[in-house]
């Protein structure tokens, strides 16, 4: 749901069915009550109720759509609140304060909260958000440079147990997320930086920079050794975490102000006027990164319903890359002839290359 001031909610809704898989629907609800400007708010999954912060040491407290956005009421809250989130698991709300995460119990009706713990951070940071990808399911607290890892280890309490700080960053930590196949923590600051820890040991890796503005998701992609990044320039890149460098990008808006996954293949990008979901791995507006300068591209039938496109570079390399996803495929050198040839063409019957100073090959 979209944060909004007038009388009406902004709805999303995912279709599920077969042939509709993927389609977003959007949905325009009106509310009973009118809302100063929201600065933070949550939805509490089961319970079908959102719960909004307006700067003013109140949470309001509304039906979701399935309950009309029926107005519930309010609750003080005597600080002000920087963030929410909602643990499914605990059924437990948390927000963030100056110094401070809170926890929050939900009445079993679904109509009210009841404050359980105020745990103060040792630095007195400002919690700026949460995610529950920690290790072994912990819960994550972004605070400014830091990520503080806690646990649940009573009703509606909570215990710190390490944390996570890069090696002289000094901007603000904006998201993280945690690879456990690969053994590896990751987040991303203010200033477009990746920073990597090792779990085993909790041990500081390295950083590199992944965007020229703040990074807004990480996502990691262990069954092909990559990590997918956002900024909120506009630009979501894939880079090989073998040898760090860039493997594809995206470009989505100037103005990218959030990029959520839905399930392991499917994300969603919200703008400030827009909404779209794509599905990996066929967002690629840049099919593939070769090194050198292409010279000549082409798409080569390989049999019944199989093709590929052909691209030759400056270096002297042919590569074969699959036309769906821009993966490379195969990568190979010619012959000598080939490299004197004026033009070339693939023999799909064969599964050869000719090569002729007389001959023009097909374009694409």
């Amino acid at each position: 749901m979209e944060p909004c001031g007038k009388m009406q909610a902004v709805l999303w809704i995912q279709k599920k069915g077969t042939e509709m898989k993927g389609m977003v629907e959007k949905m325009r609800l009106r509310m009973m009550d009118q809302l100063p400007p929201i600065q933070a708010m949550v939805h509490t999954g089961s319970y079908h109720m959102l719960i909004a912060y307006c700067g003013d040491m109140r949470l309001r407290l509304f039906g979701d759509h399935r309950r009309t956005f029926r107005f519930l009421g309010t609750v003080p809250c005597h600080f002000s609140t920087s963030c929410f989130f909602y643990d499914p698991e605990a059924e437990l709300l948390l927000s963030g304060t100056l110094g401070a995460v809170v926890t929050w119990f939900i009445l079993p009706n679904g109509m009210g909260i009841e404050m359980a713990q105020i745990v103060p951070m040792a630095d007195h940071e400002l919690v700026q958000g949460f995610s529950l990808n920690g290790p072994q399911g912990s819960l994550l607290a972004l605070c400014e440079d830091t990520v503080r890892v806690f646990i649940h280890w009573g009703q509606g309490q909570l215990e710190e147990v390490k944390k996570f700080t890069p090696v002289a960053s000094g901007s603000s930590i904006t998201c993280s997320f945690t690879c456990v196949s690969q053994g590896n923590f990751y987040a991303g600051n203010r200033a477009g930086k990746i920073h990597a820890w090792g779990l085993d040991q909790d041990n500081f890796l390295h950083s590199f920079q992944a965007h020229s503005s703040s990074v807004i998701c990480i996502h990691s992609r262990p069954e092909i050794h990559t990590l997918l990044t956002a900024g909120s320039e506009g630009i979501v890149r894939e880079w090989n975490l073998t040898y760090g460098n860039l493997l594809r990008q995206l470009n989505i808006d100037e103005d990218l102000q959030r990029l959520q996954f839905i399930d392991n293949t499917t994300f969603f990008c919200q703008t400030t006027y827009s909404f779209s979901s794509h599905h990996l791995p066929y967002f690629y507006s840049l099919f593939n990164v070769c090194g050198s300068a292409p010279q000549q591209v082409q798409r080569v039938c390989c049999g019944h319903n199989w093709t590929r496109i052909l691209c030759a570079t400056e270096d002297g390399l042919l590569r074969f890359l699959s036309p769906v996803t821009g993966d490379l495929l195969v990568i190979t050198w010619p012959l000598l002839v080939m490299d004197k040839a004026l033009a070339w063409a693939y023999d799909s019957e064969r599964g050869t290359l000719c090569g002729n100073r007389q001959f023009r090959g097909a374009g694409v």
